[in-house]
């Protein structure tokens, strides 16, 4: 052995194994504090790697890549999880969330508080701004001024319509 290390025509190990280097290319580094220092640095192959350098980590997998513990926290004032025609991303306040399926908010207690809102789309839709609201359908449509186009029965038991007492 040389300064704790064996070599022979094969491979180079510390004598507790905790270092193997062999001549096939197959590296082992183990032990119970292992401290790898470098300012740029890269472990896997072009489909599956991790990969660092000038204060960045890249971690990249072909298949599925698992993030687990009881506390995993994730800050970053921007992010994008997803692909292009499913995703979720935010940057500077404003968060997006975009799906070509369906996508469900749910819970006991949901406020979704803003000056501003539209569900739906041309040809039905709830919308509401500087303090009035729209609501729009095939048959029925109330404007922000408060005027109501409506085509259909209207069925009543008692109030007022156009001045005509029900």
């Amino acid at each position: 052995s040389i300064g704790g290390f064996i070599v022979n025509s094969s491979q180079i190990n510390s004598v507790n194994n905790n270092i193997v280097l062999q001549s096939n290319g197959a590296a082992t580094i183990s032990g119970s504090s292992v401290n790898l220092q470098a300012p740029i640095f890269y472990l896997g192959n072009q489909t599956n790697f991790i990969s660092g350098s000038n204060g960045n980590i890249e971690i990249f997998n072909s298949g599925a890549t698992t993030i687990s513990g009881s506390s995993v926290n994730v800050q970053t004032p921007k992010f994008y999880l997803g692909e292009t025609d499913n995703f979720i991303s935010g940057s500077n306040g404003n968060i997006e969330i975009f799906n070509t399926g369906t996508t469900t908010i749910s819970g006991s207690a949901v406020n979704i508080q803003t000056p501003k809102f539209y569900l739906g789309e041309t040809g039905q839709f709830i919308s509401g701004s500087n303090g009035n609201i729209e609501i729009s359908s095939s048959n029925f449509h109330l404007d922000s001024a408060g005027n109501v186009v409506m085509s259909g029965k209207v069925t009543a038991d008692t109030g007022e319509i156009g001045g005509f007492t029900i």
